[in-house]
């Protein structure tokens, strides 16, 4: 089978999309943008929201920042700890909704994925000793898998583990816990 792949940059949103159909490659860039966009709207109007270092109330729209609280409230931080990981997913949902059979996001370091083939997918930490040493082979899906770090990224953390990974059933939720881990080790 073959597949499309694609690094995509927005703004602050850094991704790598593969798809096994090339229109699935554009199908999410279209989805991160128009959701980047609906975030960014209703933290014009909400600016807390960015901010916080707590869970804060759900909205009931847009999806992405709804997803975000929702997210965050289960792992006691702040909505932004959930932000690549919900628009890596939305970027599947859109992808599968279009017919993809393998659909694909890393938003930095977050992964949403959906295939009906493994995949393999190796662990970056910047110069640390484990860094793309090891990795691990997906083969349940829908899967999120998210890793935060204290040492290696640009994220706000208030741990200093090297590379803390969750695996959950999306990509959001795996990118809030990992956030909530980091900072307790």
């Amino acid at each position: 089978m073959k597949l499309f792949k694609e690094a995509f940059q927005f703004k602050e949103t850094q991704c790598t999309i593969i798809a096994d159909q090339k229109q699935g490659i554009q199908t999410a860039i279209q989805s991160i943008i128009k959701n980047r966009k609906a975030l960014e709207e209703y933290g014009e109007a909400h600016p807390n929201f960015f901010y916080t270092l707590e869970p804060t109330a759900t909205p009931a729209e847009p999806l992405v920042a709804k997803l975000m609280a929702e997210a965050t409230a289960k792992a006691n931080v702040g909505p932004m700890a959930a932000v690549a990981g919900v628009l890596a997913d939305l970027a599947v949902k859109d992808m599968t909704a279009a017919g993809c059979k393998v659909a694909v996001v890393e938003n930095g370091g977050e992964i949403s994925a959906v295939s009906n083939k493994p995949i393999d997918v190796a662990v970056a930490a910047g110069d640390e000793p484990l860094s793309k040493r090891f990795g691990f082979r997906l083969t349940a899906f829908p899967i999120g898998v998210a890793t935060s770090s204290g040492r290696f990224s640009h994220a706000l953390s208030f741990g200093d583990a090297e590379a803390a990974i969750v695996f959950c059933k999306n990509a959001g939720l795996a990118d809030a816990a990992a956030t909530a881990v980091c900072n307790v080790v």
